[in-house]
């Protein structure tokens, strides 16, 4: 499973994007440089576990276990996304995920 099934479960890479706080370009630079750590390990909280780090990175967490790799990860439904009031704390994104200051 990679980042592909992320976007896949919330819908869409900007659906992903707001969801995590970040900007949707550094999306876009993940799949190139990779997700970074701490964002794997929010991403699998997210989904619970539906994503899993291992899969996000298996470089740092190790190979995935094959019983646990979905062919096809569902799209989550909207009612089991997190709510995102005004004034919902979220994980800064840190600065090499994003080109804008």
């Amino acid at each position: 499973m990679s980042l592909q099934a992320a976007i896949i479960f919330f819908g869409s890479q900007a659906k992903l994007a707001r969801v995590i706080g970040v900007d949707p370009m550094a999306v876009t630079q993940w799949k190139k440089r990779g997700v970074p750590l701490a964002r794997a390990v929010q991403i699998e909280n997210l989904t619970t576990g539906a994503v899993k780090k291992e899969h996000l990175r298996p470089d740092i967490f190790g190979e995935p276990d094959p019983n646990t790799h979905p062919k096809e990860p569902a799209q989550a439904p909207a009612a089991s996304l997190p709510a995102r009031p005004d004034n919902d704390v979220r994980m800064a994104p840190l600065d090499q995920e994003t080109s804008t200051p």
